[in-house]
């Protein structure tokens, strides 16, 4: 149904899905559109969260390779510091965590939107 049965005025996908139109009231039959039901899918198809949280890993083992590296010292010999891997540490581990929590909030946000569509 594009248009309503009473006033005639055309529908949005929310008044297709919600079986009332907005404009007058009027309660109809609620249908998924083909629009909506196209982009609804699964929840282990979310590939750009997880490539988002695998960025995020990657992210916090390089960050701990290059601060065991910096850490080291001059090159001529070893004296670990830990202040010099401290520092660089805590930086990388605090962006992949950002990278994990964000690619988290992406897979909650389509998990919303599939449970909306099937309703």
């Amino acid at each position: 149904m594009e248009t309503c049965p009473n006033c005639k005025s055309k529908l949005n996908i929310d008044e297709k899905s919600s079986g009332r139109c907005f404009s007058c009231g009027t309660a109809f039959e609620p249908s998924l559109s083909k629009e909506r039901s196209q982009f609804s899918y699964s929840t282990s198809d979310n590939t750009i969260a997880k490539l988002i949280k695998i960025c995020g890993f990657v992210i916090i083992v390089l960050g701990t390779i290059l601060s065991l590296v910096t850490a080291g010292g001059d090159g001529y010999k070893y004296e670990f510091s830990l202040s010099r891997f401290m520092i660089p540490e805590l930086v990388s581990v605090s962006i992949g965590l950002f990278f994990i929590g964000f690619s988290e909030v992406i897979q909650l946000l389509e998990d919303i939107r599939n449970k909306l569509t099937s309703n």
